[in-house]
């Protein structure tokens, strides 16, 4: 679907009956870690209020999984963002982070934190023109080294976001 034609995807946030799709786009999205069936139904349960799907003709064509950090009460942490292969260049992934921020911000939750690899171009470059949209800054440290993670895995590095304002506070 790499075409200039324009999507008409709407976003909402996730339910029970959405695990199983949301795990087949993330077993399509490497780098992304590829966890059970059973967690992507709890994230798209329990974890519902930060989770979000985009989709298209009834069809899930990405997501983004959060949830509130648990030791710092102003900050939600956003696990995993995916988007189709067929659907890459259409702004899906920016348009779900467009639609979080704000109802973090109604929540006070006015910092974002995710992990990435050094290599995942994509999402760097994601976060960097979130921040750049919303004027915030971006911090960047070490935080899951690859001795933590086995061999195989890359070295995971924080980013940490924010302050998040309402665009129209900027």
């Amino acid at each position: 679907m790499k075409d200039e034609t324009k999507l008409d995807f709407s976003i909402r946030n996730t339910v029970k009956s959405d695990g199983p799709a949301v795990y087949l786009i993330a077993e399509k999205c490497p780098p992304l870690d590829l966890n059970s069936r059973y967690c992507y139904l709890l994230l798209c349960t329990q974890f519902d209020k930060y989770c979000l799907v985009a989709e298209e003709d009834n069809k899930i064509i990405g997501f983004v999984s959060a949830y509130p950090h648990p030791h710092h009460t102003d900050t939600l942490f956003v696990w995993q963002i995916g988007v189709d292969p067929d659907f890459h260049g259409h702004g899906i992934g920016t348009a779900l982070l467009e639609h979080l921020i704000p109802l973090a911000i109604k929540n006070g939750l006015i910092y974002l934190e995710t992990t990435i690899t050094l290599s995942n171009k994509a999402s760097r470059a994601l976060f960097r023109k979130i921040t750049e949209a919303y004027n915030t800054n971006c911090i960047e440290s070490d935080y899951f080294p690859v001795s933590l993670l086995g061999g195989e895995h890359k070295e995971e590095k924080l980013l940490r976001m924010g302050p998040f304002k309402e665009k129209g506070d900027l």
